[in-house]
């Protein structure tokens, strides 16, 4: 799963199909509005194919890995799939420092 916060730094108000993004409040169950409101875009999952959307997959996942390894010094394995047991599944098959898709 890839976190909002990744997704807000990944579109920077624009998506990978270059369509301009909306910006979207979140709302609370109680009907109150947060006070973050994010970047959405409406097309990207429309309009992106297969190959695209595994290679940005692969991408984020290989930056994400690249600062761990830049903040920490320590490597680190991640598997790319649907769900988070194919995905560990996954991060089991390139041990140690890799990435599996």
């Amino acid at each position: 799963y890839i976190k909002l916060e990744h997704k807000k730094q990944q579109h920077k108000n624009f998506c990978i199909t270059n369509s301009q993004c909306s910006s979207v409040s979140k709302e609370e169950d109680n009907g109150d509005e947060e006070t973050d409101s994010y970047k959405e875009c409406l097309t990207c999952s429309q309009s992106m194919n297969v190959q695209e959307r595994d290679q940005q997959s692969y991408d984020i996942v290989n930056e994400i890995r690249r600062k761990i390894q830049e903040a920490t010094n320590l490597t680190a394995s991640a598997g790319i799939a649907p769900n988070t047991m194919l995905a560990k599944v996954c991060s089991d098959q390139n041990k140690p420092n890799g990435q599996y898709q």
